[in-house]
């Protein structure tokens, strides 16, 4: 029984890597993308569980640099945010941990259609686009006003 469970085992690690290598090849065939959701075993293709080479094969070369980009950016935000210790450090510093981990888990299981990958992604973006708001609208507040370049001029001496 141990050594069937071993070799099952065994031939399932093998199985997902020669699943890896066949969808890379493809990939590689088709450097602009097959399409979203077109690698699928609904088209007769083994699922490839990893969200890297998935992106790679439906999306291209290009769509795999575009979300890693987005990724990088996205982190960067996080640990700018954590770094300023301001009221939302801590919301940060979750969505990181949260968001790292799922990256991780993203390499044995596809979690591009995980909503809360997307969510998680977006809580960080969506905080640093309030907190800008609410630093320009302070700015704004404490800046005066500039004169209104239409107004009428007053004659000087004159009333008005």
């Amino acid at each position: 029984p141990t050594r069937r469970s071993r070799y099952s085992e065994a031939s399932v690690t093998e199985e997902r890597f020669v699943t890896h290598a066949a969808a890379i090849g493809v990939g590689l065939d088709n450097p602009l993308r097959i399409g979203p959701g077109m690698y699928s075993p609904t088209r007769g293709l083994m699922a490839v569980h990893n969200l890297y080479i998935r992106l790679f094969v439906e999306n291209g070369l290009l769509g795999l640099v575009g979300f890693l980009c987005f990724l990088v950016f996205v982190m960067w935000r996080m640990a700018r945010g954590i770094f300023a210790r301001g009221e939302h450090a801590g919301t940060y510093a979750c969505c990181l941990a949260i968001l790292m981990g799922t990256l991780v888990e993203s390499y044995i299981i596809d979690t591009l259609h995980w909503r809360h990958l997307f969510l998680v992604m977006g809580i960080p973006v969506g905080l640093w686009l309030y907190e800008a708001r609410q630093t320009d609208e302070v700015v704004q507040l404490d800046t005066p006003p500039e004169p209104d370049a239409l107004a009428p001029a007053h004659a000087a001496g004159g009333s008005a």
